[in-house]
């Protein structure tokens, strides 16, 4: 068996009560993923895996076959918001790839993020990283509670995490139906620099002017 030919490797072969635990625990795992899960963990851990680790890295198996399984890397997500962030025109909200990426950007607010200046950006950035990465461990949390509450029906939660509501900005969303126009009408204005131009857009949003 693959969990027996585990403990063997790890010198705990006659750990039989502790066996039988994990074989309970993993037996959801479909067995060509746990074979190669344990094969991977012999090759990098030197100590015996427990549960959440054996979990861990079936979860990082299938997401390498398949990217739809998996949570994007901060890299990954940071250049989607970036390429939403130039391609999406003013007042309108993006889709974003996966629920995770979302959820981050509408928690720091999509307007906020719109309007914000380049010089503020790493800062920005950092902010969004550490929403990004909370709402990936909310996911897995999420995604764990639905398999053991009702594993019957949610045998697919264990190994394809994924949040399951994403929270919607707190108060209420602005929507700027003039800022189309106005970013066109002061982009063409001579003289003034990016961040002047912004400046200027903010200020006409936030008086209510064309």
């Amino acid at each position: 068996m693959i969990i027996t030919a585990l403990f063997a490797n790890f010198g705990q072969q006659d750990n039989n009560q502790r066996m039988a635990i994990y074989i309970k625990l993993l037996r959801d795992i479909p067995v060509d993923v746990l074979e190669k899960a344990c094969e991977k963990l012999m090759l990098e851990n030197r100590f015996l895996p427990v549960p959440a680790e054996i979990v861990e890295a079936s979860r990082s198996l299938i997401g390498t076959v398949d990217a739809k399984a998996r949570f994007k890397s901060w890299d990954e997500a940071w250049d989607e918001i970036e390429r939403k962030m130039q391609s999406t025109p003013w007042g309108h909200t993006p889709e974003f790839s996966t629920p995770e990426i979302a959820a981050a950007v509408f928690n720091f607010g999509w307007n906020t993020l719109q309007q914000s200046l380049a010089s503020d950006m790493p800062t920005i950035r950092a902010q969004i990283k550490k929403m990004y990465e909370s709402v990936c461990e909310r996911a897995k949390e999420q995604s764990n509670n639905k398999y053991i509450l009702d594993r019957g029906n949610n045998k697919d939660s264990l190994l394809y995490p994924r949040l399951q509501q994403i929270e919607q900005p707190k108060g209420k969303v602005m929507f700027f139906p003039n800022a189309v126009d106005a970013h066109r009408e002061i982009s063409q204005m001579p003289g003034l620099s990016q961040a002047e131009r912004i400046a200027e857009l903010k200020r006409r949003l936030s008086d209510g002017q064309k």
